[in-house]
C-alpha cells in the first residue's frame, strides 16, 4: 500500500532523515510503502493547548499548525514537524524538554489525517523521534481505516516490534484496510514471501515465474540497514534495502538461464551470478544492462 505524507518541517536545522527512513523502513516491513515530501518553513504563530487524554493523562498539543502549514491535497496526510527546541523546559521537570511539551498528535482536517510532532536534535530517548513520527502515522493509519484505536494504550511504545505491544495490536485492526488497499494479489506467492518488496518488481517476479515453468525460492528480500549489515560482503547500497532486489535460489544451469532471459524481456536490467542464486534488481540509480559474478 503506497502512502504520501506531505512533511512541512518548521525551522528544524539539524539533520532529521535518519529519524525519517527508520519510520518508513518500519512501515515498509508491514506493505506501507510511505513517500515523504518534505518543505522547509518558518512560521511563528501557532500555540500549545493542554487537553485531557480519555485516560486522565494531561498532554500539551500544537494548534493552529494546519492554519499556517503548506497543505497537499493531493497527499495521502500531511504533517507538521516543529522543532521542540523553541518550548521552555519546565521548571524543576526530570527530563528536558518531557513531560509538558508538545510532542505529537494526529486528527482529521479537511478530509485528511493531519499530523503535529515535534523533534529536537538531542533526544534523551534513544530513537524516540523515529518511533514518535511512526507512531502518529500509526494514528493516521486508523484515522483512513476508520477502525479502532489502541496506539494510546503505550504497551511497549518504545518498542514498535513487540509482538504484545500496542503497535502489534493495532496492525492486526488495521490489516483489513491495508489488504484491501495493498499490493495486487499474485498466483505465484504468498504474503510472506514478498513483505517490504516493490510492488513493480513482484508483479515482474510473478511474470517470469510463470514463464520460465518451476519454482521460485526466494532466499533473500527486502532488508534492514541492520540485516545488511551482518551479511558478508553485503554493500551499503544494496537494493535490498529499498525492497527493489531479490536473490532466487538456484544451482541447475538450466533453469538458471532461463530466469536470466526472463529477466531481461521482462525489463530487469541488473542481475547478478553466484553459485547458488540469480540476484535481480529494479535499481534505476545503479548502472544498467549489466551482469556480475559474486
Amino acid at each position: 500500500m503506497k502512502i504520501t505524507i506531505n512533511v512541512n518541517l518548521n525551522k528544524i536545522t539539524f539533520p532529521y532523515q535518519d529519524y525519517f527512513e527508520k519510520a518508513r523502513l518500519y512501515h515498509l516491513k508491514h506493505n506501507i510503502d510511505i513517500t515523504f515530501k518534505f518543505t522547509n518553513i518558518n512560521v511563528t504563530d501557532y500555540k500549545s493547548t493542554e487537553i485531557t487524554l480519555h485516560n486522565g493523562f494531561k498532554q500539551y498539543i500544537v494548534t493552529g499548525s494546519h492554519l499556517v502549514s503548506i497543505l497537499d491535497c493531493k497527499a495521502d496526510m500531511n504533517m507538521f514537524v516543529f522543532n521542540q527546541e523553541e518550548w521552555a523546559t519546565p521548571k524543576g521537570s526530570k527530563f528536558p524538554l518531557l513531560p509538558n511539551t508538545p510532542t505529537g498528535n494526529c486528527f482529521p482536517y479537511l478530509n485528511k489525517p493531519f499530523i503535529n510532532i515535534g523533534i529536537y536534535k538531542d533526544n534523551p530517548i534513544v530513537d524516540e523521534a523515529w518511533i514518535q513520527i511512526a507512531h502518529e502515522i500509526m494514528h493516521a493509519l486508523v484515522e483512513l481505516a476508520k477502525c479502532k484505536d489502541v496506539m494510546d494504550t503505550y504497551r511497549y511504545n518504545t518498542n514498535p516490534d513487540s509482538p504484545t505491544g500496542n503497535f502489534a495490536e493495532q496492525w492486526n485492526l488495521l490489516q483489513d484496510f491495508i489488504n484491501k488497499n495493498n499490493m495486487p494479489t499474485y498466483k505465484y506467492f504468498k504474503d510472506k514471501e514478498i513483505v517490504g518488496l516493490k510492488p513493480e518488481l513482484v508483479v515482474i517476479l510473478d511474470k517470469m515465474r510463470g514463464e520460465c515453468g518451476f519454482p521460485f525460492k526466494i532466499n533473500s528480500g527486502f532488508r534492514t540497514k541492520e540485516q545488511n549489515n551482518k551479511l558478508k560482503d553485503a554493500v551499503t547500497d544494496s537494493a535490498h534495502l529499498t525492497g527493489e532486489a531479490v536473490d532466487i535460489s538456484i544451482t541447475d544451469s538450466t533453469q538458471r538461464m532461463k530466469i536470466i532471459s526472463s529477466a531481461f524481456l521482462n525489463g530487469i536490467k541488473r542481475v547478478g551470478l553466484a553459485p547458488t542464486f540469480v540476484h535481480l534488481d529494479l535499481n534505476k540509480t545503479l548502472p544498467q544492462g549489466v551482469i556480475w559474478l559474486y
